[in-house]
């Protein structure tokens, strides 16, 4: 049977010919038609996001019928609890919806994040060291955790894919990037996630903080970033890489390029939510009466020690790469 079949039960058999083959699901809703198959696992389809199972939004997304029960924009709290780098978090947050089937991949893309209060304030995660700078190796929250007192400092070199947060502060990758331990040069490289990324977390990021029964869903995207960094600016170092938790790029915030590779623009596209025109100003999830800027993925074309980040105002910008800045990353399922 078609999985974009929508059935409605309102509590009664369902049959076909005659009553010996009467088939009763669980609870009365909506339902896809591949759950008839495993009624006895089925779980109805709610119009309101936050009512759904985790699984339940995945079936649909996967089938490519998220837009028939949900909108851009809507919500969904999820419970964070553990280390991300130094951060210790116990709290629970809304992931949004962004994107549905995006790039014409079935699925449907959230972001972090929003307060759970009437509100829902704009909120990225922010640590200790928020708007300062570190170079020794600790966990804060910045793009590369190595350098020196003087140039390089904490350079871009291997881009996004190569980037120290991307495996140790999101764990949107379980793959450390080539010299890691140490300040990336130009020969540091990153490695696609493996399919046990989330499911098997690195320990002390901020995968590992999500709710299993979220991360079991979760699948694997194929992103187009500069992953060369070191001032690049040229076609051939746009490559993708395959990711569980990625920030976002600039293009896909603000559908227009500032300060990132010019070519990365070629194999992106603005997500839906932002082109609607919602705001890019977040606050801080530890006090919403004050912005913060956050990160993205795009190393800055012109400059071997930056990525591009959303300033405090909502604007394109970038930041040193040992600067800590705000997490806001995103994930499909």
């Amino acid at each position: 049977m078609s999985a974009n079949i929508e059935i409605t039960y309102g509590g009664t058999s369902i049959y076909n010919g005659d009553t010996s083959n009467a088939l009763t699901l669980p609870t009365s809703g909506k339902y896809m038609s591949g759950d008839i198959v495993i009624a006895e696992a089925a779980s109805p389809i709610s119009d309101v996001l936050e009512e759904n199972e985790w699984s339940v939004i995945s079936k649909v997304a996967q089938a490519g019928e998220g837009g028939n029960y949900w909108s851009v924009g809507d919500t969904k709290s999820v419970a964070l609890s553990g280390n991300v780098g130094t951060l210790s978090v116990s709290t629970t947050l809304n992931v949004f919806i962004i994107g549905i089937n995006h790039r014409d991949v079935n699925g449907i893309t959230f972001q972090g994040f929003k307060t759970t209060d009437s509100g829902m304030i704009d909120v990225c995660l922010i640590d200790s060291k928020y708007g300062s700078t570190s170079s020794d190796g600790s966990k804060y929250f910045n793009m590369n955790h190595w350098g020196s007192g003087s140039s390089p400092y904490n350079t871009s070199y291997g881009g996004w894919k190569g980037c120290d947060a991307r495996y140790d502060i999101l764990g949107s990758t379980n793959v450390a990037p080539s010299g890691y331990g140490a300040t990336p040069t130009t020969s540091r490289v990153g490695y696609d996630a493996g399919t046990a990324t989330a499911t098997n977390p690195v320990a002390n990021t901020l995968m590992s903080c999500l709710p299993s029964d979220l991360r079991a869903v979760m699948q694997p995207m194929t992103v187009y970033t500069d992953n060369k960094g070191n001032s690049s600016n040229t076609a051939a170092n746009v490559t993708t890489s395959v990711d569980y938790l990625p920030l976002l790029a600039e293009f896909e915030i603000f559908g227009a390029r500032s300060y990132a590779n010019t070519y990365e623009q070629n194999n992106q596209t603005q997500y839906a939510y932002y082109s609607a025109g919602n705001s890019k100003v977040k606050y801080r999830h530890s006090s919403t009466g004050t912005t913060a800027g956050w990160w993205e993925r795009s190393p800055r074309y012109n400059d071997a020690n930056g990525f591009c980040y959303v300033r405090a105002n909502g604007s394109a910008y970038s930041n040193t790469s040992r600067g800590s800045g705000g997490l806001a990353p995103a994930f499909t399922v």
